[in-house]
């Protein structure tokens, strides 16, 4: 689907011109989610995928330099330190420290997962800022924005106005929130061995509702649009968050939204960014909320487990998700 004129929705964008290719496409950004319109809803859901401006009354960028900040200090810590047993991941738990590592070949991509209110003990002191980050996170971005998915998809689908209001409460009052730090190092402090790697991280898709991403370094990519053929480039900018849907919400709502497919080009520069991943409770029944079916066979615990293996221990070949992303 061609992207509407600007002055007759009224939408700001950001144009990308892919290599050999003379058709611009725009990226969504949103400067208020209070304030969506009709025509942004179909257009992040169509996508999958919007910039999104951080709130202005709120000093949500001090704390997300603050754990910038104190990330960056436990990357620069031994590795001994940071693969410790009390600090390793979990994957049960989806809590610790992970790396890309090959036996004795250098690290090129690290990781540490854990909830906002339960962070692992090097990230103890920090438990007030992370506590803060959520809330904006949550309540001034990721949970409107589902209000409006919601609203949208599911009166489009028939239902009324009161079991529309049952069904979000239901997906998003016992959320299951975790937060994320990757970090890249800056390539010369790597072995030359570690740049025969074409990513920083596999394609893939996120397997929750919504992920909210702070970013300020370039290398993110999406898959937006098939007709394209091509990945396009995330412009970092400090003021907004990468907002997109995850595999979960697509399940949910009869394959009514998108969930971007995306990866990290191997870095050329130092990076971290801060993800906030939006999931379904544990015990939630992932079910099509249109047609009532199972949408997978177990609780929503065992979907994020299978889910989590596949991106962070046995990525999926990125020709494999391609394929399904133009099936969905």
């Amino acid at each position: 689907m061609l992207p509407l004129l600007d002055d007759i929705l009224n939408i700001h964008y950001i144009d990308y011109f892919p290599r050999g290719n003379k058709v611009t496409h725009h990226l969504l950004k949103i400067e208020s989610v209070n304030n969506l319109g009709l025509e942004e809803i179909k257009k992040f859901i169509q996508d999958g995928f919007a910039y999104v401006r951080l709130p202005n009354d709120m000093h949500v960028k001090d704390e997300l330099h603050a754990l910038k900040n104190h990330a960056l200090k436990f990357y620069n810590m031994p590795y001994a330190f940071k693969n410790s047993e009390s600090t390793r991941l979990n994957p049960k738990k989806y809590k610790g420290y992970i790396n890309r590592r090959e036996d004795d070949k250098p690290i090129y991509h690290e990781q540490v997962f854990f909830r906002p209110d339960d962070p692992i003990r090097p990230f103890e002191s920090q438990l007030n800022h992370l506590i803060e980050v959520d809330s904006v996170f949550w309540g001034r971005i990721a949970k409107p924005i589902l209000h409006h998915i919601f609203q949208f998809v599911l009166k489009e689908a028939g239902f009324d106005k009161c079991t529309i209001s049952e069904l979000y409460n239901e997906a998003t009052e016992k959320r299951f929130s975790s937060i994320s730090f990757p970090y890249y190092p800056s390539p010369e402090l790597q072995d030359k061995a570690s740049h025969k790697y074409k990513y920083g991280l596999n394609p893939h898709k996120d397997q929750g509702i919504i992920t909210v991403l702070w970013v300020n370094k370039p290398g993110l990519q999406v898959w937006l649009d098939d007709s394209l053929c091509n990945w396009i480039d995330v412009h970092p900018d400090e003021n907004y968050v990468v907002v997109n849907i995850g595999n979960a919400l697509r399940l949910i709502l009869n394959d009514e939204c998108k969930s971007s497919l995306h990866r990290v080009l191997f870095p050329t520069e130092e990076r971290l960014s801060i993800a906030m991943f939006y999931d379904l409770s544990f015990d939630y029944n992932l079910r099509n909320l249109i047609t009532n079916e199972l949408c997978f066979d177990g609780s929503y615990e065992r979907y994020l487990e299978d889910q989590f293996t596949k991106v962070y221990v046995e990525p999926v070949p990125e020709k494999d998700l391609i394929e399904e992303r133009s099936r969905t």
